[in-house]
């Protein structure tokens, strides 16, 4: 196989922006902003299974330790939704701030980082009670 090269087109939904491959590589999530929903591609038939809703304007995402849920940052919300895989919904919201954009979990999974460019600030969450820290960080940070 030839690198750079396109292996195949899925349609997912209307500006999709971001993806996360599961480790096994079984399963493909794309972050759709134009319809604030995740497509989820099984890549053995390369086809869209499920769309879950995401929030309004969803972009980056990460999944959770185990996997089994995906935090994905909307920004024009200034919101993170967290998204069961399992149930198929936006299961909590955490408000964040204007225009979230980076975001990461912790390696043990305890703690979920989201940046706001526009309020120039670093939040970390704690995923189990939803508790918040700030913590100021300019200019505008970016990713994680």
């Amino acid at each position: 196989m030839q690198s750079n090269q396109v292996m195949r087109t899925v349609a997912t939904g209307p500006a999709p922006n971001y993806t996360l491959v599961t480790r096994d590589g079984a399963r493909a999530y794309v972050s759709n902003s134009g319809n604030g929903t995740i497509s989820e591609i099984d890549l053995a038939s390369w086809s869209v299974t499920r769309t879950l809703p995401a929030g309004p304007s969803p972009e980056h995402m990460v999944f959770s330790k185990d996997e089994k849920t995906i935090y994905v940052g909307n920004p024009r919300a200034g919101t993170v939704s967290a998204v069961s895989i399992i149930k198929g919904e936006i299961v909590q919201t955490f408000t964040v701030g204007k225009d979230v954009h980076g975001l990461d979990i912790s390696d043990d999974g305890a703690t979920l980082f989201a940046t706001s460019k526009t309020e120039n600030k670093l939040v970390a969450i704690a995923t189990r009670t939803g508790k918040q820290r700030t913590l100021g960080l300019s200019p505008a940070p970016y990713h994680l």
